[in-house]
């Protein structure tokens, strides 16, 4: 196996192919995202990432402390079983630069840091791309149990990148439990509705109150008690909201809300990178404090980063995508990856 140096890494096929068909990687779609165990990649996230490498020549960038190896050598594996000697576009990873610090830092403004060294990563990818309204970015937590369907993310993508689109960010519907009767909203941090209600359960807030502008009805009450809203019930809120007035391209339509990212998330790479924003953007200022959660005292990174964008422009759009749908691992497994201060 041709091995590039230092953080890329290539299965034999990929190299031979890429050797003999000079084909080049597509810069209309970057996958990007982290995870501190490549090694622990699932097995439906990792056909996602083969792919997008192997069938639509889409570059990754993987942000990760450790598994680089394993990760290299199932890689290797999936693409030789499943594209044989077609090309593959490189899939790099990059190590955790924080990783070893003895810097204080708690669970969310490492993430922050992470997520911004990753846009710099991608940057560097991009860096030859004269049309970054024509690409995208998609961004994933690759610690989740499940992506979507390939099939349903490349088709999104496909509407993201149509120019009569208004939308700049589209998120996954994220999920955790199986069955119809356990589905439940997983991303609750992360998620505003429109005009500006926060989700997330107010005993689990920081600021344990309502604000200025938030329906109580959307706000989930983990007891549910009446017709309070619940984690399963939000979860099928957006899926009955996304079958409203169908869609001629999507089978379901997109729901504007304020912040949001489900584990998977496309980015029009022109807003993605424009450098108004960052993912650590103001993230104590008072004007925020009614975001934080009660487990880190921190604003979710998308929250600030989506509000600082509608901010400095107010045709800035995002909305959830109800039905492109990530699972979250079990609670045991995501109590492993806490401890391990991912």
């Amino acid at each position: 196996m041709q091995k590039l140096i230092s953080i890329f890494v290539a299965c034999v096929a990929c190299a031979q192919a890429t050797q003999h068909s000079g084909y080049p990687p597509t810069d209309e779609i970057v996958l990007a995202g982290l995870v501190h165990d490549a090694g622990s990649i699932t097995q439906n996230v990792l056909d996602f990432i083969v792919d997008m490498s192997c069938s639509k020549l889409v570059r990754t960038s993987i942000v990760t402390a450790s598994g680089s190896e394993s990760f290299e050598a199932r890689y290797a594996i999936t693409a030789e079983k499943k594209y044989q000697q077609q090309n593959c576009a490189e899939v790099s990873l990059v190590k955790d630069p924080i990783f070893k610090t003895d810097e204080p830092m708690n669970r969310v403004k490492r993430i922050q840091f992470l997520r911004e060294f990753q846009k710099e990563e991608i940057r560097k990818i991009l860096s030859k791309n004269d049309d970054l309204d024509s690409t995208t970015i998609v961004l994933a937590d690759f610690d989740l149990d499940k992506f979507p369907a390939f099939d349903k993310v490349v088709n999104n993508v496909e509407s993201l990148q149509d120019h009569t689109s208004e939308l700049d960010v589209l998120c996954s519907n994220g999920l955790s439990g199986n069955g119809a009767n356990s589905k439940r909203y997983h991303d609750t941090s992360s998620t505003v509705l429109l005009p500006d209600t926060f989700v997330h359960p107010i005993e689990l807030r920081e600021i344990a109150q309502m604000w200025p502008y938030e329906d109580s009805r959307f706000i989930i009450n983990p007891e549910g008690n009446g017709e309070s809203l619940t984690s399963t019930s939000l979860f099928k809120w957006f899926e009955e909201k996304g079958r409203e007035n169908g869609s001629t391209k999507l089978q379901s339509n997109p729901v504007p809300v304020r912040s949001c990212f489900g584990g998977l998330a496309l980015y029009k790479a022109s807003r993605f990178l424009d450098g108004k924003c960052s993912y650590m953007h103001q993230s104590r200022a008072i004007k925020n404090a009614k975001y934080r959660n009660s487990l880190d005292n921190e604003v979710s990174e998308h929250i600030l980063w989506n509000n600082c964008m509608r901010a400095a422009d107010e045709s800035f759009v995002v909305a959830v995508q109800p039905d492109m749908t990530t699972t979250s691992k079990t609670e045991s497994e995501k109590m492993d990856r806490t401890s391990r201060k991912l």
